[in-house]
């Protein structure tokens, strides 16, 4: 069993950082495969604050969700919690796929999420 990672450890996001939307499948940030042609309508993400704290939504747009989160634009939990850091993302060719994972994520201890 994997230890709990520090705040310090999650790696800040640049918008040099993010994949093209239509160039990953599966993939931690910075380790995204740019030879990949499928596009992805759907991506399930998560965002980290300083402290720590995990927020996991799903988007059809992550650049635009990214800025969002960054700039505090959508009120609520990730706000509340200033969670604007890029830490994974995962794209789904299916919505109903994309909403099965997250379901299961959200399930998880936080151990296991940042594992």
């Amino acid at each position: 069993m994997h230890s709990p990672c520090s705040p310090e450890e999650y790696t800040s996001a640049s918008w040099g950082e993010l994949p093209d939307a239509a160039s990953t499948e599966r993939t931690a940030l910075g380790s995204f495969d740019s030879t990949r042609s499928s596009v992805s309508p759907t991506t399930l993400f998560i965002v980290a604050s300083n402290t720590g704290t995990l927020y996991i939504g799903m988007t059809n747009n992550l650049y635009v969700r990214v800025a969002q989160h960054k700039t505090g634009e959508i009120e609520g939990f990730s706000s509340n919690y200033q969670c604007s850091r890029l830490v994974y993302w995962e794209s789904f060719d299916e919505v109903l796929k994309a909403i099965d994972r997250e379901k299961r994520l959200k399930g998880w201890r936080r151990s296991k999420k940042i594992a």
